[in-house]
């Protein structure tokens, strides 16, 4: 009886010792998650990196509101109700397909905008394969102050390496004015 117990005891330990051994390996095998981080520079404007359009959006501040930074930013309203927007092929960013996208950055609004999003459209030469948005509207805490704004993409579609990605904002055809804008990419 005591060497039945005994076998099952040790055959029990190796069980969990084998499968412990293989769960830290296999832990051990997974690579670090990689990142890839873009920013705006509006101080730049139109001379800034080619992955960034709707250029003519961007504007100095006016007097007597400032930038969040700098004294340049993209501004929406009525006639461009797109803001400045990121647009690459996602196989200039990295070689493998991201399943997430933070973005981050700074808003100003004179008046209370109620269809205020940050938009994620995934395409393949003009046709859409994912399109998501994001409303930051409950965000604006207070008018005529910059105030941060955070968005985050889950990428859970099938979307290949040579797709364009466009991330952008939209204030419903109110004013906006936005900042420092960081987009990242994890992998």
């Amino acid at each position: 009886m005591k060497d039945s117990i005994l076998r099952t005891g040790l055959m029990a330990f190796t069980v969990l010792f084998s499968v412990s051994c293989a769960h830290r390996q296999a832990k051990q095998e997974q690579p670090d998650k990689i990142v890839v981080s873009v920013s705006t520079d509006m101080e730049k404007g139109p001379v800034s990196l080619q992955s960034w359009e709707n250029k003519h959006t961007i504007v100095q501040m006016q007097s007597p509101a400032k930038a969040h930074s700098g004294i340049y930013v993209s501004k929406v309203d009525s006639l461009n109700i797109y803001s400045y927007a990121f647009y690459d092929t996602l196989k200039n960013l990295n070689n493998v397909v991201p399943y997430k996208v933070f973005v981050r950055g700074w808003f100003y609004v004179p008046e209370p905008v109620d269809d205020f999003i940050i938009a994620l459209d995934i395409s393949d030469k003009g046709q859409n394969i994912l399109w998501k948005s994001i409303s930051i509207s409950r965000q604006i805490r207070e008018l005529n102050k910059w105030t941060e704004f955070n968005a985050v993409f889950d990428i859970d579609q099938p979307v290949k390496t040579d797709h364009q990605i466009k991330i952008l904002a939209f204030a419903g055809k109110k004013e906006a004015c936005f900042d420092d804008i960081n987009i990242t990419f994890e992998y």
